[in-house]
């Protein structure tokens, strides 16, 4: 799109916060708009997730893909569980009702439902801000 000097906005979906997808493009993806978790966002908008965030690029050098934190958040709740002395059942999960979660809160609305809260962000030099869709020229014209 840019090669045909297109000046709207770009919208990507989740799959952009891909860590090793947003090095391929480099400044190329500068003033994308992309659905995120909230440990996308920089900075990440929990002290839970800034501390994930730093103990993983420590270890392994790298930054983790969104299914790092994924699974993250479902072995906490089921440590949490098993450490409560609770049984690792749906019931148990469900009746939690919120967690916050490192990808970011996690609600269970509903037995047999669970939501996370996304956030939308722009990329801009390298970073990813956060972004009120409201102000997209594209949804507001």
């Amino acid at each position: 799109l840019r090669t045909f000097d297109y000046s709207g906005e770009i919208f990507a979906d989740i799959d952009l916060s891909n860590p090793q997808v947003l090095d391929a493009l480099g400044g190329v993806a500068d003033g994308i708009i992309f659905a995120a978790m909230d440990f996308n966002v920089t900075p990440p908008s929990s002290t839970q997730a800034a501390a994930f965030l730093e103990r993983y690029r420590g270890k392994f050098k790298r930054e983790p893909w969104l299914g790092v934190a994924f699974a993250y958040d479902a072995l906490a709740i089921l440590d949490h569980l098993e450490s409560g002395n609770q049984p690792l059942e749906r019931q148990s999960i469900f009746a939690l009702k919120k967690w916050p979660g490192i990808a970011a809160q996690l609600s269970f609305p509903s037995p047999g439902e669970c939501a996370y809260n996304f956030s939308f962000v722009r990329r801009a030099e390298g970073k990813n801000v956060p972004f009120d869709l409201k102000k997209a020229s594209a949804i507001t014209q």
